[in-house]
């Protein structure tokens, strides 16, 4: 009978598992073996510690398997970094050397206090320095300082953000960062709840048909504003910024690329700096700024030159028509979909927009100053 080739043989198999086992050991060997030539300068030690981490997280997040020319490739732009934190943790852990040796041996009650004190000393200072090692890796864009201020949290943090199921309360904060997500701003700052946990479950309890019945566990880190039972006037502003950096991320708080033109409860809309574009949701009939709305609606306006462009739907898909009036005198229309027109007002133009059997398609007008 012939044989199926297309169906891998138990030993081919059994191979790929064990290559890709050893995947865990040769990977960070070439890394270490790297480093190790690397912080032969003795000060060099920290950049190139630094050098390694990033190599081993493309590894692990890229599945760049260069790991040992990689921390070669990356030890230049740390050593520029990192020179002088290598070279005051070099005296610092030489000075700590020379002082156990002095110490140790010594009969004395004063002289054990203070090794004991040396030897505290020498482990936070190598925590530290792993901890920015670490966090240099996983941003290596951002400031020295930042990467400081992450080592410091994460290893000398409070454990209520360490662990499954600790919890926190955060504050003051005008932004946070995760690593592999990216950022959140806040223009105002804000009081948040934190919970880190790790949740159990099966894919088949969200798929019947394809789903396994194997238990996956996996970290999670939920943020939340706590309003409590019954809020009155509650409410939130804060920017996302997916995969961006804790630097940019930073630099956002810093200086937000959006501004706040009306958070009420019939309209919320922003207005972005760079290019003038305004963006407003309709819950109601409303006004924010330049624009007034008759009811619900999405809304965009798109300035450019002498040139304004309005995108609109209605969300809810259970109105005929969507009527905005905009505070901009003297405008034409150059082009305009189906069932949308304009017409002056005094003071500004006031568009309508036939939504009936649209199901929540956006319509667009594109006017000129005349």
């Amino acid at each position: 009978m012939p044989s199926d080739s297309s169906a891998p043989s138990e030993p081919s198999a059994g191979w790929s598992l064990l290559l890709r086992r050893l995947e865990f050991i040769a990977y960070p060997a070439a890394a270490g073996a790297a480093f190790t030539l690397l912080a032969l300068g003795v000060v060099t030690w920290l950049p190139a510690l630094a050098a390694m981490a990033r190599a081993l997280q493309r590894w692990r997040a890229d599945g760049d398997g260069r790991c040992f020319t990689g921390t070669f490739a990356a030890f230049p732009h740390y050593w520029r970094a990192l020179w002088r934190q290598g070279l005051a943790a070099t005296a610092a852990l030489a000075v700590l050397a020379a002082n156990l040796l002095l110490l140790f041996g010594r009969p004395s009650p004063v002289a054990f206090a203070l090794l004991a004190g040396q030897v505290g000393i020498a482990a936070t200072l190598t925590v530290l320095c792993v901890s920015l090692a670490a966090r240099a890796a996983l941003d290596p864009g951002a400031p020295v300082a930042d990467w400081v201020r992450g080592a410091v949290a994460l290893g000398f943090g409070s454990p209520a953000l360490h662990g499954p199921a600790r919890s926190a309360t955060l504050d003051k904060v005008r932004w946070l960062h995760l690593d592999g997500t990216g950022g959140y701003v806040f223009p105002r700052p804000a009081r948040l709840r934190a919970l880190r946990e790790e949740r159990t479950a099966t894919w088949r309890e969200i798929n019947l048909k394809y789903g396994t019945d194997t238990p996956v566990t996996r970290p999670y880190l939920t943020l939340w504003h706590d309003h409590g039972p019954a809020p009155e006037d509650a409410g939130y502003y804060w920017l996302q910024a997916p995969a961006a950096s804790a630097a940019r991320t930073r630099l956002w708080s810093q200086a937000p690329p959006l501004a706040l033109v009306a958070d009420s409860t019939a309209v919320h809309a922003v207005r972005r700096g760079a290019d003038g574009l305004f963006a407003a949701n309709f819950w109601a009939a409303g006004r924010a700024g330049q624009l007034a709305c008759d009811g619900p609606a999405s809304v965009l306006v798109r300035p450019s030159g002498r040139t304004v462009t309005v995108a609109l739907s209605d969300p809810t898909q259970l109105r005929d028509r969507v009527v905005l009036d905009l505070a901009v005198p003297a405008l034409k229309v150059v082009s305009a979909d189906t069932g949308v027109r304009a017409e002056r007002t005094p003071g500004g133009t006031r568009i309508t927009a036939e939504t009936a059997g649209l199901h929540g398609a956006t319509v667009t007008i594109t006017l000129t100053r005349s």
